[in-house]
């Protein structure tokens, strides 16, 4: 309970995490398991967004206008938190000022966010289990998106799907896949 948990260290067999003593096969049952039990935790509601790194400021762009919607749709209120690293305060506050959003018939529409009450909380990934969490829920997408052999040989480039009862499908109709997953 007091060491950090990375995905791919996890996976990889790397890391502080009882090395060498676990075997990857093993590690991958486990990585399911954990991946399960979020599912079971209430009033748990995930939103997810992949696209290739040079697009990091426009998908975040798009997840803030998913989590506006959302937070308009439940008439509730919702806060970031994200492991350090990149920060987007400038590009939550822009938006909260003017966000322009193309119209579903057309034209453009000017949406600020109001539901984001505060700038984004950055918070160290090894003193937040929170942040533990969403990295092996964004590792499942990752090697869903871009499985490699490794990830294959182990089953779990079909992990992600473990999260389908949580998933917040409505977040982005258009994706092909149905899982309503956000892309830039």
């Amino acid at each position: 309970m007091n060491i950090e948990m990375h995905a791919t260290d996890w996976i990889g067999g790397r890391g502080n995490i009882a090395p060498n003593t676990i075997r990857r096969d093993v590690r991958a049952v486990i990585f399911r398991q954990a991946l399960r039990h979020f599912t079971g935790l209430p009033g748990c509601s995930i939103i997810n967004a992949h696209a290739p790194r040079g697009q990091l400021d426009t998908l975040f762009e798009r997840l803030c206008n998913r989590l506006q919607r959302n937070m308009v749709a439940r008439d509730s209120r919702a806060m970031i938190i994200s492991d350090e690293g990149k920060n987007f305060d400038s590009l939550v506050r822009r938006m909260r000022r003017h966000n322009f959003i193309q119209g579903r018939y057309g034209g453009v529409l000017e949406r600020p966010l109001n539901r984001i009450i505060e700038d984004p909380v950055y918070r160290h990934s090894d003193r937040s289990y929170f942040i533990q969490a969403a990295d092996f829920c964004a590792f499942s997408l990752l090697r869903m998106e871009a499985p490699t052999p490794s990830i294959r040989a182990r089953g779990l480039d079909d992990a992600f799907m473990e999260l389908r009862p949580v998933l917040e499908t409505r977040a982005y109709g258009r994706d092909p896949r149905g899982l309503g997953i956000i892309r830039a």
